[in-house]
């Protein structure tokens, strides 16, 4: 099987992440750190071996240094090289990330074609495991960088849970952010020990999270691992014991990582409607997280986003074949804070000129962002979303699902009819 990258960036400078270009040979090596001027031309004696990297300080002295701070030794080879990794300036990043995909990011209201600097990458790593370092860094010492790598590389050679589940690529958005969220978290624990120890005048490697734009949204959620599994990882796993346990049994939910020891088993879903003209095609959990995230993306505030989303309990967003538009329905903890997600999501349309239109939500396109319609329903602890830039299946998905109820079965895929269909007008009430 082709080996997937971590993207275990240290820090998204401007926007967003990129891996490496492998067309770009190292030209110049990194600035000293710690005085030292010993360069690293040849494969050392031990388990690092460089492709050509050209290190200016001690590289088998800071492994030494990240296997005693994290309690792990290498267990093999771990390949080093640089590249140049410079932004590729202003563009319009693609509206995909995690499991979003461009209709899910106008549900989410998060579609755009601002344009944004792309931002850079300080280093990554990859199976193998093969670490690849910017060649110039200014934010922080590429010594910090290289210790959170080294962290990640000592990851892959123990073979946790957490790296096979996190760079598998079969991972939804909220399990995505959990699961990638300690393998960041522990990195960053290991990289900021080290920068206290052995250089203190640098920056504290570690990300804070609050600026969150549409214009940027890929960043805010790729962001959000390193800083929500830091946050995590500093709290509740604290000895190599406690780490690797984490790593060999991640959080499964976005809830779990926010909220340390809640119980997060999810409820169980109705299926989504299928027509002959709708058939779904994947399905996303977007999780406390993600809607935490959509919402600050959207203008609200840190403080009402968590409020907003802090009765998670699960949710299923089903994309539809060439139909631009997508089904979104959630679990709440009661009725309660179902009432309160629905009252927020419905704010966040209304700021942003949402019209009714039939009994449609219409939010009209700006400069960057299209036109699309929507559909909110909250019925005891359920809310359906349906949102997407055609109306006419938006429609379609509107009038289905009110014709739906949840089961009480505890699988996610059973369905029942409820006895009578509601217009898709009362999917866009909204409780008192």
């Amino acid at each position: 099987m082709q080996a997937r990258a971590l993207l275990a960036v240290l820090l998204l400078l401007v926007a967003g992440c990129s891996a490496p270009t492998a067309d770009t040979a190292p030209t110049t090596s990194a600035t000293t750190t710690d005085g030292s001027t010993s360069v690293n031309d040849a494969p050392p004696d031990g388990p690092l071996a460089y492709d050509g990297a050209t290190l200016s300080y001690d590289g088998p002295r800071v492994l030494d240094r990240v296997e005693r701070l994290r309690g792990l030794n290498a267990t093999g080879t771990i390949r080093v090289s640089e590249m140049t990794m410079g932004s590729s300036g202003e563009r319009d990043l693609p509206d995909r990330a995690l499991g979003i995909r461009p209709a899910g990011a106008v549900a989410l209201g998060l579609k755009t074609n601002a344009t944004v600097r792309s931002g850079s990458t300080l280093g990554v790593t990859y199976a193998g495991p093969r670490i690849v370092l910017r060649e110039n860094v200014s934010v922080y010492p590429q010594e910090v960088v290289f210790a959170h790598e080294l962290t990640h590389a000592l990851q892959y050679q123990h073979d946790f849970t957490a790296i096979r589940a996190g760079t598998s690529g079969l991972l939804d958005t909220d399990r995505t952010l959990a699961v990638r969220g300690v393998v960041e978290g522990d990195a960053q624990r290991t990289a900021l020990r080290y920068r206290n120890r052995y250089l203190p005048n640098a920056p504290r490697p570690v990300i804070d999270h609050e600026d969150v734009t549409r214009e940027r949204w890929q960043a805010a959620f790729s962001s959000a691992y390193y800083h929500y599994g830091y946050e995590y990882v500093s709290e509740q796993a604290d000895t190599t014991m406690e780490r690797n346990a984490v790593l060999s049994a991640p959080p499964n939910t976005t809830r779990a990582l926010l909220h340390p020891g809640v119980n997060d088993t999810t409820p169980a879903l109705a299926d989504p409607p299928r027509t002959n003209s709708l058939t779904p095609v994947r399905y996303d959990t977007v999780g406390e997280l993600g809607i935490r995230l959509a919402l600050r993306a959207n203008g609200v505030s840190k403080a009402d986003a968590a409020s907003a989303a802090f009765g998670w309990r699960n949710d299923r967003m089903t994309y539809y074949a060439d139909a631009d538009a997508v089904h979104w329905r959630s679990a709440w903890q009661n009725e309660s804070e179902a009432t309160a997600f629905a009252d927020a999501w419905r704010d966040m349309l209304d700021s942003r000129n949402a019209t009714e239109k039939d009994g449609l939500l219409v939010v009209p396109a700006t400069d960057t962002t299209p036109r699309f319609y929507t559909a909110i329903g909250a019925e005891d602890d359920r809310v359906t979303v349906v949102s997407g830039t055609n109306e006419s299946a938006v429609r379609a998905l509107a009038q289905d699902s009110s014709s739906r109820s949840d089961s009480s079965s505890a699988s996610t895929s059973s369905s029942e009819t409820s006895d009578s269909a509601a217009s898709a007008a009362s999917l866009t009430s909204r409780s008192p």
